[in-house]
C-alpha cells in the first residue's frame, strides 16, 4: 500500500512538491541505492545535486547519503 501519498496530504504537501517516489510503487525499498536512483532519473539530476527528506533515520537518511544525496531527517510528530 502507497502511505507516501498519505503523508504529503496529511502535511499539504500534495500541491507542493512536482512528484514523489514510493517503494511500493517502484518494488524497491529504501535504503536500497536503487530507489533514490530511480527517484532522480526522470530529473536528469546527479545524487549530490539532489535533496531526500525523509522521517527513519537509517531508510531515508543513511540511504540517502549512501546513494551521494543531501538527506533531511524530518521529524513528525505522531503524538
Amino acid at each position: 500500500y502507497d502511505f507516501q501519498a498519505i503523508i504529503l496530504e496529511l502535511l499539504d504537501w500534495l500541491g507542493t512538491i512536482a512528484f514523489a517516489v514510493s517503494g511500493a510503487l517502484v518494488g524497491v525499498r529504501k535504503p536500497d541505492p536503487a530507489i533514490f536512483a530511480h527517484a532522480i532519473a526522470p530529473l536528469g539530476a546527479l545524487p549530490e545535486a539532489a535533496l531526500h527528506i525523509g522521517d527513519d533515520q537509517h531508510a531515508d537518511v543513511h540511504g540517502a547519503r549512501e546513494h551521494g544525496m543531501t538527506a533531511v531527517w524530518l521529524l513528525l510528530d505522531m503524538v
